[in-house]
């Protein structure tokens, strides 16, 4: 599965229309994206729901008591009772300023990960090629019950990973003629990486 991820190959590709986001655009995004955190902490508090930072995002408020200093997104852990229970109160408390983008909000997407969205904001990734909104978003991964059985539970992991490749790639095959374009000036790795997902 490793040889078919294109994720971080897509963030360094030559693009187009790549604007490298530094020194005061980043610093903009990440003051952004911590107003967007502040928010959905306040709700999870409110409601009790839990949550916690994830990947880059839990390693930068250690490590440098903030972001690291070039990432410019914020993950965050959600376990599936409490994600549903956020989903439903959403729009009372969120909806003037976000959007849900989620599988069950938008599924003509396909996005695998929840992402809370600023209304207002532009924010286009090679994710959101067709997205009318394309806004500055913090992820949530929702963490699934798996079995305690060791082997069923393996076994979860390798069906969750060949149901998130085949996702992958239909959302590569939607979008085929926007990524072609938009990474015609890649290099020959990135474009056959797209072109074996699509």
């Amino acid at each position: 599965m490793k040889l078919f991820s294109t994720s971080s190959v897509l963030k360094k590709a030559k693009t187009k229309q790549r604007i490298e986001i530094e020194g005061d655009l980043l610093k903009q995004l990440q003051k952004t994206l911590l107003e967007i955190l502040k928010d959905v902490v306040y709700v999870c508090d409110k409601y009790n729901l839990y949550y916690s930072l994830s990947g880059g995002s839990a390693l930068g408020a250690v490590r440098h008591k903030g972001f690291i200093p070039w990432d410019d997104d914020i993950d965050i852990f959600m376990r599936r009772e409490d994600y549903d229970k956020f989903r439903l109160i959403f729009n009372k408390e969120l909806g003037s300023k976000y959007s849900l983008r989620s599988l069950e909000t938008t599924p003509e997407d396909g996005f695998p990960v929840v992402q809370i969205v600023k209304k207002g904001t532009i924010y286009k990734t090679s994710l959101t090629p067709s997205s009318n909104n394309c806004g500055v978003y913090i992820d949530i991964h929702v963490l699934e019950n798996a079995p305690n059985n060791i082997f069923f539970r393996y076994i979860h992991g390798i069906v969750s990973l060949i149901l998130g490749f085949i996702l992958s790639c239909s959302r590569f095959y939607k979008n085929r003629k926007y990524l072609l374009d938009i990474y015609s000036e890649a290099d020959t790795k990135t474009i056959g990486l797209i072109k074996q997902k699509i």
